[in-house]
């Protein structure tokens, strides 16, 4: 279902995808949009070890969208290292196909 990894030397181990999200506080949730665009954006998390939880509205874009279609990606950077020449040299970062995985659940305001 999902593409292998290219650059297999940068892949984490689970247990390193795990310290990612639990030492986090944001990434950026990604879903498709009104109209088939990319709808991307930077969201505070908690993870309680089995999922991943969001704050939404009752209603709005995020909301809508996974709605929609519930195919989603998160993706969390504990660690950003920029080198000498301003570009990443070094990252961890997870990244959570969300819904497939059983990660997202959205938390509606009450």
């Amino acid at each position: 279902m999902f593409r292998e990894m290219r650059r297999k030397k940068q892949l984490l181990a689970l247990e390193e995808s795990t310290a990612v999200l639990e030492c986090g506080t944001s990434g950026v949730l990604a879903v498709l949009g009104d109209h088939g665009y990319p709808y991307a954006v930077p969201i505070s998390y908690v993870y309680d070890g089995a999922h991943i939880y969001f704050h939404c509205a009752k209603a709005g874009h995020k909301l809508d969208a996974v709605k929609r279609n519930q195919k989603a990606s998160f993706c969390v950077i504990g660690k950003d290292e920029v080198g000498s020449s301003n570009l990443p040299s070094s990252s961890s970062e997870t990244r959570c196909p969300a819904r497939d995985s059983g990660f997202l659940l959205f938390l509606p305001a009450i």
